[in-house]
Formats: structure tokens, C-alpha cells, sequence
């Protein structure tokens, strides 16, 4: 099912009596918004709010129990948009955005990363000034892969267009690897080598712990 939502759509509490079978998998859809959306997705639940008196909440996206609500993706409108994200379900879920100058925040754990699927792919085609501040802690001897478009660890994959213009990646580990793939050249027999790695500009990285 798809739940459209515009401006000035009140304070509503969702409830998804089909939500722990195969047919109950959501859309929500704020694409025809054009006032800036804030949403929470975190172990208590998820949330977006647009402003004062308009509030839409659940408590349960993460664990398939009583009460779940199985999303699919959500849409996000034309305004500055600002999510922050501590927890996820073991399915894909794919954010889009109409437009606006847009924050994605995730806060994920050690534990989070292991869990067995945290998948996410941000489709974000418009805005000059999108970006991802991703908070992660690689301990356990796991690899951060860092692509031109992805971020991958342990179990975690976030994946994004071409439209987001900045990465900022934090690691909370005591030690940093990360590892990418060296970009190939305009012809398919000469590899480009180390020094002209898959990375794509406005990335910074940082360690937590220095």
C-alpha cells in the first residue's frame, strides 16, 4: 500500500494490521510536500514531522512482532529535509527525495552493522546540498569499503546517487581500514592503479577515537 501525504497533514499515529506478512510491505510518500520534513527511524519507532501540528508516528519498523510496520521506501518532498537514523529493519529500505537541500544522519553501532541485513539506498537527484554524516564503529576486525556511491560494513550497506554532494564518514573504532577499488583507466587493458582510487569528491573521513 502507498500512504500519501502533502502539507499540513495533522498528527496521525499509523497502525499496520497486515504488517508481519508478505502483502503488508508500505510506501509512504511525502513527495508532494514542500514543507521541510524531519524524520526519526530508531529502536522506539519511526517518526516525520513538518512543523508544528503535523506528526505522523509508529512504534515498531525494526523487529517483524505485533505491531510491525514492514516499509518498503519512503519518499521525501521538495523541502530541506533532515533524517536521523539509529536503527533499521533486516530488509532494504529505499529513500527517495523530490528536492531540497537534505541531511541524512546514521548513527550505527558495532551490533547494528552485524545484524543480518541493514540496507539502504538514497536516491537523492535534485538539491545542491545533500549530504550523508554516517557514524559508524567498525570493531571486530571488519573493513570499511568505501566506493564512489557506497558504504559498506560488516552487514551495512548504504548506497546513494550521484546527488548527494558530501559524505562525511566517522569511525568509532580504536583502528581504521578502509578499503576501495583502484579506478581503471579510459581503456580496458590499463588499470589506473592505487593512486587513482573509486572515490568520489566531497568525502571526508574521520576517526572518533583520533
Amino acid at each position: 500500500d502507498t500512504y500519501v501525504f502533502g502539507n499540513g497533514y495533522g498528527t496521525d499515529r499509523f497502525v499496520d494490521v497486515d504488517g508481519e506478512v508478505s502483502s503488508g510491505h508500505e510506501i509512504l510518500d511525502f513527495s508532494g510536500a514542500t514543507t521541510s520534513l524531519t524524520f526519526t527511524m530508531a529502536d522506539s519507532g519511526f517518526s516525520a514531522a513538518a512543523g508544528s501540528g503535523n506528526l505522523l508516528t509508529f512504534g515498531n519498523f525494526v523487529r517483524e512482532e505485533s505491531g510491525f510496520v514492514w516499509i518498503d521506501a519512503l519518499k521525501l518532498g521538495s523541502g530541506s529535509d533532515t533524517g536521523a537514523i539509529t536503527a533499521f529493519p533486516t530488509h532494504q529500505i529505499n529513500l527517495t527525495d523530490a528536492g531540497g537541500s537534505d541531511t541524512y544522519d546514521f548513527d550505527v553501532d558495532a551490533a547494528d552493522a552485524a545484524q543480518s541485513l541493514f540496507r539502504v539506498d538514497i536516491a537523492d537527484s535534485t538539491g545542491s546540498s545533500d549530504q550523508i554524516d554516517l557514524d559508524l564503529n567498525s570493531t571486530g576486525g571488519h573493513d570499511v569499503y568505501l566506493h564512489p556511491q557506497a558504504v559498506l560494513l560488516n552487514h551495512l550497506h548504504v548506497s546513494f546517487s550521484a546527488g548527494i554532494e558530501t559524505l562525511n564518514l566517522t569511525d568509532h573504532a580504536a583502528a581504521t581500514t578502509i578499503t576501495t577499488q583502484p579506478a581503471r583507466s579510459n581503456t580496458t587493458t590499463q588499470p589506473g592503479g592505487p593512486n587513482t582510487l573509486l572515490v568520489k569528491s566531497g568525502v571526508t573521513v574521520k576517526s572518533a577515537t583520533g
